[in-house]
């Protein structure tokens, strides 16, 4: 006569962490992929060019922030704003979600170098 098959047993601990640790991986990854849309969504404003630094340039790399490249987004050296007037509501939110880049904007025929965002 065979045994009784005997099912693995976790205590309701081990099924809390592993459900905590599921969920938490899942609602980064539903954030990210969210901020990649919207990285992506912006490059294709009408007047918004973006670089990246080419890999054999070592110093001057630029990795997408938060760990984007985690999900294969790159980071952007520099943004370029090539139309002018650019409403000043959406270069907020271009420095929002591109913390990394160094921003160019076209102001009276010439490109100006932007200071750096300032965490607020």
């Amino acid at each position: 006569m065979k045994p009784a098959r005997r099912w693995n047993q976790f205590t309701f601990r081990t099924l809390w962490l592993v459900l905590t640790v599921l969920c938490v991986g899942l609602g980064l990854d539903a954030h990210h992929g969210k901020w990649i849309r919207e990285r992506r969504a912006a490059l294709n404003i009408p007047g918004v060019q973006s670089f990246s630094a080419s890999g054999h340039d070592l110093f001057a790399r630029s990795t997408a922030p938060g760990g984007l490249w985690l999900f294969g987004d790159r980071g952007r050296t520099i943004i370029r704003i090539t139309v002018e007037p650019f409403p000043d509501a959406q270069l907020q939110r271009l420095r929002r979600l591109f913390p990394e880049a160094r921003f160019d904007v076209l102001h009276n025929g010439r490109y100006q170098q932007l200071p750096a965002r300032t965490n607020k």
